[in-house]
């Protein structure tokens, strides 16, 4: 993504597993435009304007699919050509500082729980998409829970943190759907 060798990733994730500080320690150090919760279209084309030639990341932001504008617009920034173009035509007032379509090479990581292709819109940004679908392991959630502990949270101790982790190990099997949440609620 940092490179730019995929023009969109779809990475579907569920809750608590600890995608997005995967990928902050990805992208740390690049300047980038992370786009987070709700975004009208209007807003969207502005910030896409604004993060010209930029990475661009997505995170929970799963009503911004349910709006066939904002699904045109991630389509022509994720279109596979290097450089694309971006259009935006509307009588709004706020779009005044701005052009109404630009040149860009920005791509574009979409962070979600869940992506169904809904409708045609949704399908064709999809065929465009790098889809990743993570799910670790148990044993592999536990391996980052142990990195964790390390770190300060809940203003525990590390012992304290070491008990909530062992119950947690014990009890893996009993537990359908284990997430980083529970350790640090544990």
């Amino acid at each position: 993504f940092v490179d730019k060798i995929a023009k969109i990733i779809l990475l579907q994730v569920h809750g608590a597993i600890g995608k997005s500080a995967l990928i902050e320690d990805v992208i740390e150090g690049t300047e980038l435009v992370l786009l987070n919760s709700h975004l009208s279209p209007l807003a969207n084309y502005i910030k896409l304007f604004e993060a010209k030639d930029k990475p661009v990341v997505l995170r929970d932001v799963d009503n911004l699919l349910l709006n066939n504008i904002n699904i045109s617009l991630m389509k022509q920034v994720a279109d596979t050509k290097e450089t694309n173009t971006v259009s935006y035509h509307t009588s709004s007032r706020l779009l005044n500082d701005y052009p109404s379509s630009f040149d860009t090479t920005s791509n574009v990581l979409i962070e979600t729980n869940e992506f169904t292709a809904r409708n045609s819109s949704l399908q064709a940004l999809e065929t465009r998409a790098l889809s990743i679908l993570f799910k670790p392991t148990k044993l592999a959630l536990i391996e980052k829970m142990k990195e964790i502990i390390q770190k300060p949270f809940m203003d525990l101790t590390l012992e304290q943190k070491q008990v909530v982790l062992d119950f947690i190990i014990e009890n893996k099997d009993l537990v359908p759907d284990l997430n980083l949440r529970q350790l640090i609620n544990g």
